[in-house]
């Protein structure tokens, strides 16, 4: 598979070049590289050959650290935390933008929309050209003269105690000193902060990073007689300041206020309601301004659905905002192709052309990425590690940035052989636009339509980290082949299950054998995920407990179910391999048992990261500490005390075969299984973890940067370990995702093993050696969303690759 190659690419002009000399990050061993920019480059190379070392770790990890010397005086202090990649230097590096797989999984707030940016400018086109409506009766709201507002505050009863304020902050981020010392220029004396009056020359500093609201003292009235000219003239003056609304809060015999706002400009005459003005913010669920205040912007509660806003997520003012007939929360729920059809149907100005183009952009390069079935309200955490990255790099391919290197890892994730002309034309088009895109990939055909390949090996960890190869994809090594294994004999159970109509599937019946290797495919979007996490694995669950599924049959010989998919690891910033693998408890009890820990009377709970007379007091056992910067993202840096070891000078002066516990953790899987091979709980599930190709990963290894492949390898390896004989049905979520050629044949082996003692085996994937390795293939699509959803190929590869009706077949 090609793409067209840019005109820029022609020997007769070379380009400049980012030069690495010298790199020793992590396991580069002296790396020197050349890597040329605006071009499409590829580092390739097995499982922890040094890829995410070079690129990551080295030269993004450069660049982030330069534009940190570019900021004031403050961040210039957290830069200096910030150790330089071991590298002797890295010259011709542009401004870096690194998107990852596993780097900052999306926040529970985050949808597709928030990710790709699209939401901003719904927002904004929503607040520009939306008809606001009266939440109570669903008239248009409408502006009203001062003299509506005069009288609807003379309409109160007689004797109200009342205080005009003209709003001049309204639930916005920071310090708001020129907002106080604007009003004190305008001669008030007073302002009400956050609820509370006070002297406008007497303000205590306010915290910048928190939502605040500031309003001026206009006057304090009794409603009576003989107020109307004094009225109107306050009136006038909040309007004038407030920008066309003013807070009215009147006083009880005790003295409590209540607020209310009116406004010259969103007011319904029925109802004598009064709205505040409509901006983005009315619209964001991520803001106490514009969420719900039942739910806080989930639209959810415990019960399921929020009952106030029925699961739109924003309060009753955003919800009664219409354009082209349609609510901001009813936009969000459509996929690319919907929004766009709802886009070209509206009339307006220049304002509404301009949003229209932005929006039309990134949906654009949502269809261009393989994400253009997602809804954009589709939540961020819901998302694989690809689709998560494919939906931040939509904001990258719609901003236009020109000479910037984007980092990515492994952009082709998830993606269908089919899909990936698409993923390439979108990177091409980074590159035309004056981008350099350095992308980690294991995809040949990524590969074959790069500029610039640099292989990383020959193997990983220790025996990795050089350069095996550097120069045009014509000249690589012929990736390793797969020889797929014997066909099984037929199965003699069959698990059934169906029909299932959900998302995207309309009465999808599949069969699965028992003790057999069967894979799930289809291009991205088709159903896949639906069909195995959303039907089969609940459904099973509830039958291995004991519960009635009507939608299965020949599930009695199944036991157990696990379902090995590629979510995060837990939040703990403590969690890393040695405690997913289960070995560090065991290893805890392996150095309480030497003579020095028994001297001193440690037990194996001083080896704990939880243990507060163990660990370092600086990191909390962490190994690092927060840094946190403005305009860049928060990053964590070594601990400056323990230096990374996490335990205090005592607990480290404790040696098994002259290693202490902060020197275990640095050690690699593969270095580990080494030093405790005569420890079978320990060796144990490090070896299997070795097998699966994670043997380079280091034991004390965060969590939060593993990418979701190798998240589930680790749970794969630990369930392996286990050796539960109980007869279990593993499923797995793209489990080759990181793997390079000849990794996929040992998965394959791997899980063999398990099909061999009786286990049974589904596995959604796309990768063509995999699947081509399975006992039975199950296919959905023929195409993504509502193009999807229906089986179209079943049996084995062979029968599916002869199957014209296949999208994958032809890559089998």
């Amino acid at each position: 598979m090609t793409a067209a190659r840019s005109p820029a690419s022609s020997p007769q002009h070379p380009a400049p070049s980012i030069q690495v000399r010298n790199a020793r990050t992590h396991n580069l061993r002296g790396v020197d590289a050349d890597l040329p920019r605006n071009r499409l480059v590829v580092v390739a190379g097995p499982s922890g050959s040094g890829k995410s070392s070079l690129l990551f770790d080295t030269v993004f990890a450069e660049g982030r650290r330069r534009v940190l010397e570019t900021l004031p005086a403050s961040a210039r202090a957290a830069a200096g935390m910030l150790r330089r990649p071991d590298v002797d230097s890295v010259r011709g590096l542009p401004p870096t933008v690194a998107i990852r797989q596993a780097e900052g999984r999306a926040g529970k707030a985050s949808t597709v929309g928030t990710l790709t940016d699209v939401d901003e400018t719904l927002r904004l086109l929503f607040a520009r050209e939306g008809q606001a409506h009266c939440p109570e009766c669903g008239e248009p709201l409408a502006a009203q003269g001062v003299s509506a507002v005069v009288a609807s505050i003379l309409a109160m009863p007689e004797r109200t105690k009342l205080i005009l304020h003209a709003p001049l902050a309204r639930d916005e981020t920071g310090d708001h000193v020129e907002t106080v010392e604007r009003a004190v220029r305008d001669g008030f004396v007073r302002v009400r902060v956050d609820g509370k009056t006070l002297e406008a020359g007497d303000v205590p500093p306010l915290a910048r990073e928190e939502p605040h609201t500031v309003e001026a003292v206009v006057d304090r009235l009794i409603v009576k007689p003989g107020i109307e000219e004094r009225l109107r003239e306050s009136v006038d003056l909040a309007i004038e300041t407030g920008g066309g609304t003013l807070v009215v809060t009147t006083l009880d015999a005790e003295k409590n206020e209540t607020d209310r706002l009116l406004s010259t400009r969103f007011a319904c005459g029925r109802c004598d309601v009064s709205y505040p003005d409509v901006d983005p913010r009315t619209f964001s669920f991520r803001s106490p301004y514009g969420a719900c205040e039942a739910c806080r912007g989930s639209g959810e509660t415990e019960d399921g659905v929020c009952g106030v806003c029925g699961g739109d997520r924003i309060g009753p003012l955003g919800r009664a905002v219409r354009l082209g007939g349609h609510g901001v929360a009813g936009v969000r729920r459509m996929r690319p192709a919907g929004v766009r059809a709802w886009l070209d149907s509206l009339d307006g100005g220049a304002a509404l052309r301009r949003c229209h183009d932005d929006v039309a952009r990134r949906l654009a390069a949502m269809e261009s990425l393989g994400v253009g079935y997602l809804s954009l309200d589709r939540g961020g955490r819901t998302l694989s590690g690809g689709e998560l990255q494919r939906s931040r790099l939509v904001a990258a391919l719609a901003g236009g940035l020109s000479g910037v290197a984007y980092v990515l890892d492994e952009p082709s994730a998830g993606l269908h052989p089919a899909d990936t002309r698409r993923l390439l034309e979108a990177m091409r088009s980074l590159v035309d636009a004056g981008a350099s895109v350095l992308a980690v990939e294991h995809d040949a055909a990524v590969a074959d339509a790069a500029d610039h390949v640099l292989l990383l090996g020959p193997e990983g960890g220790e025996a990795g980290g050089t350069v095996v190869y550097e120069g045009p994809p014509s000249g690589r090594p012929a990736p390793e082949a797969i020889e797929p294994p014997a066909p099984a004999a037929a199965a003699a159970e069959t698990i059934t299950f169906g029909p299932l109509t959900l998302n995207n599937l309309d009465g999808v019946s599949a069969s699965f054998p028992v003790g057999r290797l069967t894979g799930v495919c289809g291009v991205s979007g088709s159903g896949k995920s639906t069909l195995v996490d959303a039907g089969l694995v609940p459904a099973m669950k509830e039958a291995v407990a004991g519960g009635d599924s009507p939608l299965l049959s020949g599930h009695e010989s199944v036991a157990r179910v696990v379902n090995v998919g590629q979510s995060p690891l837990g939040r703990s910033p403590r969690s890393c391999p040695a405690t997913v693998l289960k070995v560090w408890s065991p290893i805890r009890a392996a150095f309480a048992r030497t003579r020095l820990a028994r001297l001193r009377g440690f037990e194996a709970g001083r080896f704990s990261f939880n243990d507060p007379d163990g660990r370092c007091p600086t990191c909390e056992g962490r190994g690092e500490v927060l840094l946190r910067t403005p305009l860049l993202p928060t990053a964590g840096v070594e601990c400056p005390d323990c230096r990374g070891r996490r335990f205090n000078p005592a607990t480290l002066a404790v040696t098994f075969k002259d290693q202490s516990a902060g020197d275990v953790l640095a050690m690699t899987v593969r270095e580990a299984a080494g030093l405790f091979e005569n420890l079978s709980k320990i060796a144990g599930p490090l070896r299997t973890a070795v097998e699966a190709g994670l043997g380079y990963l280091r034991l004390g290894q965060p969590s939060s940067t593993l990418s979701g492949g190798e998240a589930q390898r680790l749970r794969l390896a630990r369930e392996l370990s286990a050796a539960d004989p109980s007869p279990t049905l593993f499923a797995l979520d793209e489990p080759t995702a990181g793997l390079g050629p000849g990794e996929v044949a040992r998965l394959v082996a791997i899980l063999r093993r398990l099909t061999a003692a009786g286990h049974t085996v589904v596995a959604v994937e796309h990768d063509p050696a995999f699947l081509a390795a399975c006992d039975r293939l199950i296919e959905l699509g023929p195409g993504a969303g509502p193009d999807g959803g229906r089986v179209i190929a079943t049996g084995t590869p062979a029968e599916v690759a002869a199957n014209p009706g296949s999208v994958t077949g032809r890559y089998l």
